[in-house]
């Protein structure tokens, strides 16, 4: 089999249809961790209501992995969406753009030996 990531991030919104899928990704890296692929962790996206994160937290646990990072629910990704262009790009120094060089940093600094599988 040739393995094209040994590294997993499974993005995942707080509605049971991406947390059903988030499962099946999960149970798929589970059954090929034999060839070196691993998950590394869940990113929140859209989440719409804070105390729904700690949901996510307790998902990402009995999954055996861990929540890495969580991006807010905006307007300000409609509108980028319809300029056809990065919300980072039309809003530089935003709380937005600073969610996502945090989530980017995560993503680079993982490392894969620590990383539950």
């Amino acid at each position: 089999m040739h393995v094209i990531a040994s590294t997993v991030v499974i993005v995942v919104s707080d509605n049971l249809k991406s947390m059903y899928a988030a499962n099946n990704i999960a149970r798929a890296v589970r059954h090929y961790s034999r060839n070196g692929v691993h998950l590394a962790g869940l990113v929140a996206n859209d989440v719409r209501d804070p105390a729904r994160v700690a949901e996510l937290a307790s998902f990402a646990e009995r999954l055996g992995t861990r929540l890495l990072a969580e991006i807010p629910h905006d307007p300000r990704f409609r509108a980028a969406e319809r300029e056809r262009a990065l919300v980072t790009d039309l809003h530089p120094d935003s709380d937005l753009s600073r969610t996502f060089e945090a989530v980017a940093a995560a993503l680079r600094d993982l490392d894969e030996a620590a990383a539950p599988s």
